[in-house]
């Protein structure tokens, strides 16, 4: 391609994303005080013996601190608390000027109950209450959550709720890219925090960066509120890394981007894993509801495959599908799932890998380990049970068998989301009812719109000159 118009390309993608990030932060922002928000715990590579925290104040705040302590029956922290100094960095997105702090719990003990509290010396934020986990393979559940991405302090606020009224005892949260729609928009940003409340607080997240995370490269509003464990490649410590906890190694992968990089990063991890169960997650599915899996993703495939892995997550695609063992035969590899968590739908095509499969339901997944199982429940806005199996490790410790329940149904409630064949390939994306208002001034709605005429118009000017060219 020529220079020029790659450079005209380039341009025009930059010019599109800055329309579309103003018409979604047109709202004004909440105002930045001294008072911390946006509070997350974040896992760690070792969440048995450490956490990591991250919060935001408004940019007059230059040396904030973090002070924790064991869980007390009485009101007496601060008097066993110690405090951990905190790393600043300043940050401007959307014309909102933050300073966004980082914290290391390190030194923790193991299956044990602390507090802890973040500030500035004199603005604090509550006392918030966490668990490490087990340095054993003790049983535990963590949660998976696919793209929330739009619309979500309206509609994933009461998924995400409802994940933790079912498992409010989980390990971690492991959300699977697309948080948000605009990476660099502070307003959707405001809106994830807001929707999750204090759970991002005392839960810790585990998150994998998807394509609405990316503008060229990875928003910098990733690795100032959601850092990742440093164990990635060298050249991708950003975005992937592994967590052992408890029996189980978790691998998070982005598949974004250099996945020729990760791919001997991905075969050494697995190949030293001393864990019972291997668990794979990243943003673009290697088996589709489209007809042909993610290109970086398919290249790690024959990785899986050759290394026991138990459980691949999924998203990217707005649906529901999930298969049987996927390895060679048929008789061993692992399960593929795809999910989506928030009301942004696409239709389904049904492929023959999937074993259960559906369109139009927000869901979110609870996985239970405990042993020789592993337990799977995929589970609706509203808390029915959708879907569920489990996988129980054979005698050889190298394969698994799966069940199913024979008895199990579909609740009736969902029914008419669930998609039995290719008849309904074609049908349109599921949409907000008609007779919601249209989107308010500063949502994503406006951006597209924005966006579409933006688009309209620099066809045209190319095409004048071109013809002027001619």
């Amino acid at each position: 391609m020529r220079p020029d118009l790659l450079s005209l390309r380039r341009s025009i993608v930059l010019a599109l994303w800055l329309i579309a990030c103003a018409a979604a932060s047109a709202q004004p922002a909440a105002r930045l005080t001294t008072k911390p928000d946006r509070i997350v715990l974040n896992c760690t590579s070792d969440p048995a013996h450490s956490a990591c925290v991250t919060w935001r104040t408004d940019a007059t705040v230059f040396s904030a601190v973090a002070q924790i302590s064991t869980a007390q029956p009485g009101p007496r922290l601060t008097k066993s608390a110690r405090p951990i100094a905190a790393l600043t960095k300043p940050l401007t997105m959307d014309g909102v000027a933050a300073h966004f702090h980082t914290s290391v719990f390190d030194n923790l003990t193991p299956s044990t109950r602390y507090c802890y509290r973040v500030g500035d010396g004199n603005a604090w934020s509550e006392w918030i209450a966490f668990e490490t986990a087990s340095d054993k393979a003790e049983p535990f559940s963590f949660v998976f959550l696919g793209d929330a991405q739009n619309d979500i302090r309206k509609h994933w606020s009461r998924l995400v709720r409802e994940a933790y009224r079912t498992a409010p005892n989980a390990r971690f949260f492991l959300h699977g890219g697309d948080l948000i729609n605009l990476g660099e928009s502070d307003l959707e940003w405001g809106e994830w925090f807001e929707a999750g409340g204090w759970i991002h607080s005392t839960i810790p997240a585990a998150a994998i960066p998807g394509n609405h995370e990316y503008l060229f490269k990875l928003t910098p509003m990733w690795k100032t509120q959601l850092p990742i464990p440093d164990n990635g490649p060298p050249s991708m410590r950003e975005s992937v890394y592994y967590v052992d906890c408890q029996g189980m190694r978790l691998i998070c992968l982005d598949s974004n981007q250099k996945p020729d990089v990760q791919a001997p990063w991905l075969e050494k991890t697995l190949r030293e894993s001393t864990a019972k169960w291997n668990v794979v997650a990243f943003h673009h599915p290697i088996v589709s509801s489209m007809g042909s899996g993610s290109p970086a993703a398919l290249s790690w495939r024959p990785i899986l495959d050759s290394h026991r892995v138990d459980l691949v997550l999924q998203g990217h695609e707005h649906i529901y599908a999930r298969s049987e063992l996927m390895g060679p035969g048929g008789k061993s590899g692992p399960v593929f799932v795809t999910s989506v968590s928030g009301p942004k739908m696409y239709p389904l095509r049904k492929e023959d890998w999937m074993r259960r499969s559906a369109q139009g339901i927000q869901l979110f997944q609870v996985i239970r380990i405990d042993g020789d199982r592993l337990v799977y429940e995929a589970r609706t806005a509203a808390g029915e049970l959708f879907d569920g199996f489990e996988l129980r490790r054979n005698p050889d410790g190298k394969t698994n068998t799966l069940t199913e329940d024979s008895s199990f149904k579909y609740p009736s409630s969902v029914e008419e989301s669930i998609v039995f064949s290719d008849d309904v390939s074609m049908r349109p994306p599921v949409r907000p009812n008609a007779t919601e208002a249209p989107p308010a001034e500063g949502s994503s709605g406006l951006a597209l719109t924005l966006i579409a005429v933006a688009v309209g118009l620099l066809l045209l000017l190319g095409a004048g000159r071109k013809r002027g060219r001619a």
